[in-house]
């Protein structure tokens, strides 16, 4: 039985789509939210998009491989070569990004989270009163002092998300002159 290569196109595609559905997911998820609230509530939820990116990216990338090589020699569309590259490439850049983020990136100080704008609470934030339960996306215990968890790099989680919005923005962009191209063979 053999399978055409537009089924393997539509797979690799819906893939790519799929793909790049997560990485924007992600991405907002981790720049509308405090990094206080991404690192102790939402770790299982991004781990679990990472995981499933992960699949699809991986899915995705065997799927516009194998499509690209069954494709006769002198009609192999270059759109299957930017589809079978755009998971890895986008996995690497942001795991290097990664490394350099949290080795040379400057470390967050006391002063940078005590003035950012949102200093106690998020803008619209009901008030708090002393003895009140701790709002999970306040970066204070109950304006006091501190969250433990606070004390990591502001600086870094910005840089982090700069760099998915560059990736996310690539793979729509990809995926859009996947399906484009794919109209025109």
């Amino acid at each position: 039985m053999q399978v055409s290569p537009a089924i393997i196109k539509g797979i690799a595609v819906s893939s790519l789509g799929l793909y790049a559905g997560i990485l924007t997911s992600s991405t907002v998820i981790s720049i509308t939210t405090p990094i206080n609230v991404l690192t102790q509530h939402l770790k299982g939820v991004l781990c679990t998009l990472g995981c499933w990116s992960t699949v699809l990216g991986g899915l995705a990338t065997s799927a516009f491989g194998l499509s690209y090589y069954l494709s006769t020699p002198g009609a192999r569309p270059n759109y299957l070569l930017c589809g079978l590259g755009i998971a890895p490439l986008s996995a690497v850049y942001l795991y290097l990004v990664s490394l350099f983020n949290h080795r040379l990136a400057p470390k967050c100080t006391r002063n940078d989270l005590e003035n950012q704008k949102d200093e106690k609470l998020p803008q619209n934030h009901p008030h708090v009163e002393e003895g009140e339960a701790a709002c999970p996306f306040s970066k204070m215990n109950n304006a006091n002092k501190l969250k433990a968890e606070s004390e990591r790099s502001v600086k870094c989680h910005s840089y982090m998300t700069l760099h998915m919005c560059i990736v996310t923005g690539l793979t729509i962009f990809t995926f859009g002159k996947c399906i484009l191209d794919g109209f025109r063979a």
